[in-house]
């Protein structure tokens, strides 16, 4: 996906095959080092970018930046879609082909820059986020920290997008047993976000994963995980499974949490509608509601 139109976006994509763009970069062959490094350092901003920030992160005079757009835009690989400086890629697949045919460790080097200038901007986690996807060294748990932010505000939005930057939030977080909490939130965010993107498998296998290692304590949190499990199997299929599932942890929860035991009663009282037992269903919900109240 490219967020085009946001400032600080990057490509998430697994990166060029062989000749998909072969007809963008000979296009792009064809202008001078100096431009062909503003396009590269543009690219790493996003499909849209600022003069500005592309000056700052090449450490050049602002003169020969807009320069190199001039050049840019002469050869239509660049146009102006603002007064100011304010400038974007011909098209996404141009962006494309500009950041995944630079070279990748000066890629790298770029991202941490544009990070680093954002950040004295007072940037937001979103702005933020696909640059220190790119940069984040094992163990950076400021790093874990703000794409975890970042997902969380795009979960339903951009849910594709939040699973890439969660799922670099997991490979950073150490594997530490003091890290075993952070480490099931996550999983279980990224759940959210598989499901809010319609892989319901995909949800299914994380929450469970989720579950193995989710700390009892708080109930509360740990019933919601489960009926959140739950309504992934039971899109699935997955009846009696689930049944055994939420009685298991009904059975466990007793009654100690009323907001948790509202959520396991409301997934028991969902099971009811595709048999269509109405009265069972309808009793079962008003006692969940009545729990959560």
């Amino acid at each position: 996906l490219v967020p085009s139109g946001r400032s600080g976006s990057s490509p998430v994509d697994p990166g060029p095959r062989p000749g998909h763009y072969a007809r963008f970069l000979a296009e792009l062959a064809a202008v001078s080092p100096g431009a062909k490094a503003v396009a590269e350092a543009a690219a790493v901003t996003g499909c849209e970018f600022d003069a500005d920030l592309v000056t700052q992160l090449l450490e050049q005079p602002e003169a020969a930046t807009l320069s190199a757009i001039g050049e840019l835009i002469g050869a239509d690989l660049v146009r102006s879609v603002a007064s100011g400086p304010y400038f974007a890629f011909r098209h996404a697949v141009v962006h494309r082909a500009v950041y995944f045919g630079s070279e990748l460790s000066r890629r790298i080097q770029l991202h941490a820059r544009a990070d680093s200038l954002l950040r004295t901007r007072g940037a937001s986690a979103t702005a933020r986020a696909p640059h220190v996807q790119q940069w984040a060294k094992h163990g950076d748990l400021e790093a874990v920290d703000l794409l975890a932010r970042a997902a969380r505000a795009l979960t339903r939005t951009g849910p594709a997008t939040a699973s890439s930057w969660l799922a670099t939030a997991l490979r950073v977080l150490p594997h530490q047993p003091c890290f075993i909490n952070r480490r099931a939130a996550l999983l279980v965010w990224l759940a959210e976000a598989q499901g809010a993107a319609g892989d319901l498998r995909k949800c299914r296998d994380i929450m469970h994963a989720a579950l193995s290692i989710l700390p009892r304590e708080p109930v509360s949190r740990h019933a919601r995980a489960v009926a959140m499990t739950a309504t992934a199997q039971r899109l699935l299929g997955a009846h009696a499974e689930t049944d055994a599932m939420l009685q298991a942890e009904g059975d466990a929860l007793g009654a100690k949490e009323p907001p948790g035991c509202a959520a396991l009663m409301f997934g028991v009282a969902t099971r009811e509608l595709p048999r269509e037992v109405w009265a069972a269903s309808g009793r079962r919900a008003l006692e969940a509601l009545e729990r959560a109240r």
